[in-house]
């Protein structure tokens, strides 16, 4: 169950994203995304932590420019960086860039602080999470969201961060909201958060334009003006075959179907009576009919819907063969620069003129993002400096090196959100990038785990999602299956929320 739901953050997160894709996109992305198999040991010139029983060949650390930024050593005289600290880190597909990005960011940490070392090492997913189990993990190491909670929340095994953030400088103002949120549990902060990924659109000028819509992707635009646009340009034939069609959207990604839930207001989770709520509160059952409503009429098409027992070759099918898809989709939502990359270069090969924009501003304006990141282990023999590490990923000069080698993420830290440092090196030059950087103060986690329970979040994506295609297809009604699912929740939730 654990590699199943780690197959929705930041690579997980792509793979959804892109799921009408897979066809094209051999490793998908998460997410947004799925965590990399078993990795390589990045070897450096330091010293180095127990490597994997059977490692691989992987590139070498490429020698990294220095960062920019001035280095700040105005730090209260009582502070202490020093020693020596490991890191365990894996690439989230990013084989050629990683290594690089994390030899510059180990670079400028011991700049800043010279009486400290930093031995790191590339390795799988899975050893990290053996480690964790086992009590033998490096001092600091990359994780996830999920991976936060299943941690902290199960193991207790990781160093809360909060102490840390004012002796260190640390501005979380500067920080997008919904990646911050996602590194919290109980409030306090346990993951460093290293990019985010806003949830935007791809649209088909070429298909806008032959409609005569001109789109203006410099806003959002409102769900109501999204769909009426959406439903003058969906074509279903008498059999109910989809010919051309609004929008394509994921809907198992947490980007997309929280919108729904969340963005007429509503609140539909009770943290201190311990439940949740659907049908009791209208606004949320206005965004749970809106969503079936718009799979009903066939502008909305559920990518990935086969996974969730929708009527096979039935009623609103559409061709999944990207080639012959995307030519008739208007827009497709996505949560990453690899994944847009990747739909980009479809529409370039078929000659569609294509740019970003934002999502839809629901009534309640949010904006979905996923993100991934560092944490620090309880046991780490040197807390002082493994903090200083992480937290290290949070000032622009950690920011700057670590996107020196990598163009493929948007940088945690709204103070850059204007530098060329991750908008340069990309295949999409004068695309509307603008849109993953537009509403900072909207931004909110994509994972439901920041949310409610691990368990709790498994079996609400699957079966909010299954229980909305059954409604749809004309097989049950939307409030029977939210009482019948809230019920089944809340039967949970009075034993596992703490």
């Amino acid at each position: 169950m654990k590699l199943q739901k780690r197959n929705s953050t930041f690579i997980k997160v792509l793979a959804l994203t892109a799921a009408i894709m897979l066809t094209v996109i051999a490793a998908g992305c998460n997410l947004g995304s799925e965590k990399p198999g078993p990795q390589t040991t990045e070897k450096t010139d330091r010293p180095q932590t127990e490597q994997t029983d059977e490692p691989l060949s992987t590139p070498g650390a490429t020698e990294a420019p220095q960062p920019t930024a001035a280095v700040d050593r105005n730090m209260p005289d009582d502070i202490d960086v020093s020693g020596d600290i490991t890191f365990m880190y894996y690439d989230m597909g990013m084989t050629e860039e990683m290594p690089g990005a994390i030899k510059a960011v180990a670079d400028a940490f011991e700049k800043k602080y010279p009486n400290a070392k930093v031995s790191y090492e590339s390795v799988s997913s899975a050893l990290i999470n053996s480690r964790i189990s086992s009590g033998d993990i490096s001092d600091v190491f990359w994780c996830d969201p999920y991976d936060v909670h299943t941690y902290h929340d199960k193991l207790d095994a990781l160093l809360p961060l909060d102490p840390y953030i004012e002796p260190y400088n640390i501005d979380l103002g500067n920080v997008y909201p919904g990646a911050l949120e996602a590194g919290k549990s109980a409030g306090s902060l346990y993951m460093v958060p290293v990019f985010a990924q806003e949830t935007v659109m791809i649209y088909n000028k070429t298909l806008l334009a032959g409609a005569g819509i001109e789109w203006d992707n410099s806003k959002a635009c409102t769900w109501d003006e999204f769909k009426n646009v959406c439903k003058q340009l969906t074509i279903v034939d008498q059999e109910g075959k989809i010919l051309q069609c609004g929008v394509n959207m994921p809907l198992l990604n947490g980007s997309i179907w929280q919108l729904f839930l969340d963005g007429f207001g509503g609140n539909w989770i009770d943290p201190v009576n311990h439940r949740v709520d659907f049908i009791n509160d209208e606004k949320v059952m206005t965004g749970i009919r809106e969503l079936v409503g718009a799979i009903q009429e066939g502008w909305l098409y559920p990518t990935g819907w086969q996974q969730l027992g929708y009527r096979d070759g039935g009623k609103y099918s559409f061709n999944d063969v990207p080639s012959l898809q995307l030519p008739n989709v208007a827009f497709i939502t996505v949560s990453s620069l690899p994944v847009i990359k990747a739909y980009g270069q479809i529409y370039d090969s078929l000659g569609i003129e294509w740019d970003i924009c934002p999502c839809p501003a629901f009534p309640a304006h949010k904006v979905y993002t996923d993100t991934s990141g560092i944490a620090v282990s309880k046991q780490a023999k040197n807390p002082g400096t493994a903090a200083a590490f992480a937290l290290f990923f949070l000032t622009p000069e950690g920011q700057r090196a670590f996107y020196s080698q990598s163009f493929r993420m948007v940088p945690s830290l709204r103070s850059l959100e204007a530098e060329d440092l991750w908008r340069t090196g990309n295949d999409w030059a004068g695309k509307n990038l603008d849109a993953l950087v537009m509403y900072p103060d909207n931004t909110a986690s994509s994972s439901i785990v920041t949310r409610v329970p691990v368990s709790v979040s498994v079996l609400n994506v699957n079966d909010f999602m299954s229980a909305v295609i059954r409604a749809a297809d004309g097989r049950s009604d939307p409030v029977k299956e939210m009482t019948s699912l809230q019920d089944e929740l809340n039967r949970k939730l009075n034993k596992e929320w703490s």
